[in-house]
């Protein structure tokens, strides 16, 4: 959808309507998987969607070019681990304590991971997630908007 700005127009309007919609629909089937099946079904479900969305995606999605590139997987693992560190230690944190020095210890090494990632991603050639995405003035506020919905 980069190429032509009505294209990325109608694809933040598909966007902005199935988020709300997928996550509404989530959490009632969720209800309903947990109720009706057991709780480990929630990740179940998720393998006949995949292979139904694999088996759609060739006839439903349009033709592209073929690019050669490579795979970020510094960046990757940077912004994994990064992630995963501040989760746990927000989560954590109310078990062990605010002020336990491994809290902070955790938080601290997920900071440095993440503005690791950040710097990483300005010297690639191919970045995981190139930073020029922020200067878009209609992807900054579409994310905006997310993180307050949020």
């Amino acid at each position: 959808f980069g190429g032509n700005p009505k294209e990325l127009t109608k694809a933040f309007a598909f966007y902005g309507a199935a988020a709300p919609a997928g996550g509404t629909a989530g959490v009632f089937l969720g209800g309903l998987i947990t109720e009706y099946a057991s709780w480990p079904w929630v990740f179940y479900i998720n393998i006949p969607v995949a292979v139904l969305a694999l088996a759609a995606a060739r006839s439903l999605l349009p033709g592209g070019r073929a690019q050669r590139g490579s795979i970020d997987l510094l960046g990757a693992a940077m912004a994994t681990l990064g992630l995963a560190g501040a989760v746990f230690a927000i989560v954590r944190a109310p078990e062990v304590g605010w002020a336990d020095p491994a809290t902070w210890g955790v938080l601290v090494g997920a900071a440095a991971l993440l503005v690791g990632f950040v710097a990483v991603q300005g010297k690639r050639r191919q970045p995981l997630m190139p930073l020029s995405i922020f200067r878009a003035p209609n992807l900054g506020a579409a994310n905006l908007a997310q993180l307050l919905l949020g």
